[in-house]
């Protein structure tokens, strides 16, 4: 049977290599130490934090659409999961497939590349533990939850106060006693503006939305979006006077980082890949997705 190699170990290469192992040869390339992409949650401070996650996120979506069609949820679970539950659930879903069996942990990908040279297209995987296979077919599936994105403030990069990006984001314990603000106003910023006050610390936000946010809590002060950083101090749009955080945190989204891809891929990958046909597969070589 054919080789497929997939990446990465998160929910959507887990998905893949479920249903490929049926039929072909499978290798997972995992970078991290186990299974769940997004879903780990780095509880020891002195690791570095390598995804989003953080100690009181539950999913914004219910169960009942996060659930795969052979493999329910336990009926006494909540509607709105724990990062713990959603993990849980995971493990449980590679066990009862077997999925740890195809999984080369601790491994990161480096290089895809197509191989033509013997007429049939074959996929050069090249590894950053200097390791190189050739697989018949490729899936990437490495989320876009990983490059964070700054946005280009003038003095940012000068700032000598503290600031981090939401995915460094780990516990509201860690900014007990601080005056925080959240820059921008989505999904993330709301859910770690919420969970920082419901802790008890005060926290506000900043956004570049025409209208107030409607239902934050209580107290929350809504600034425009910062202009410009100078020493410890940030500048908001329409406003003279410099403002003080203990922290600036900024939900400002991620980039695309797909530099592993090589050019003979054809597929361009500096904002979003493309093209694809339905998002999915390579136009010039369909065993690629």
């Amino acid at each position: 049977s054919s080789g497929i190699n997939a990446e990465y170990g998160g929910v959507a290469g887990i998905v893949a290599a479920r249903y490929f192992k049926d039929v072909f040869r499978v290798t997972l390339y995992e970078a991290s130490s186990t299974i769940g992409g997004v879903w780990q949650y780095t509880k020891d401070k002195n690791i570095t934090k390598h995804t989003p996650m953080y100690k009181n996120l539950r999913s914004n979506l219910p169960k009942q659409l996060m659930t795969f069609r052979d493999l329910q949820y336990e009926q006494d679970s909540p509607t709105f999961l724990t990062h713990e539950q959603v993990m849980d659930y995971l493990h449980s879903y590679c066990n009862k497939f077997n999925i740890s069996d195809v999984v080369s942990f601790n491994t990161h990908v480096s290089c895809v590349k197509p191989d033509t040279y013997s007429g049939d297209v074959k996929w050069i995987v090249s590894t950053a533990n200097e390791t190189q296979e050739v697989f018949d077919a490729v899936a990437v599936c490495t989320g876009r939850y990983d490059t964070i994105d700054f946005p280009q403030v003038p003095g940012l990069d000068t700032y000598s106060g503290k600031y981090i990006h939401s995915k460094e984001y780990s516990s509201p314990d860690l900014h007990e006693g601080e005056h925080v603000l959240i820059v921008g106003a989505r999904a993330s910023g709301i859910d770690l503006l919420i969970d920082l006050r419901e802790c008890g610390v005060r926290a506000d936000i900043s956004h570049r939305k025409p209208a107030p946010c409607n239902g934050l809590p209580e107290g929350v002060i809504q600034y425009k979006q910062p202009v410009l950083f100078e020493d410890d101090k940030v500048y908001f749009e329409g406003d003279d006077h410099g403002y003080k955080f203990d922290t600036i945190i900024f939900a400002t989204g991620y980039g695309t980082n797909l530099d592993f891809i090589h050019p003979d891929c054809m597929i361009q990958t500096d904002v979003i890949p493309r093209p694809l046909y339905k998002f999915a597969l390579n136009p010039k070589y369909p065993s690629m997705a």
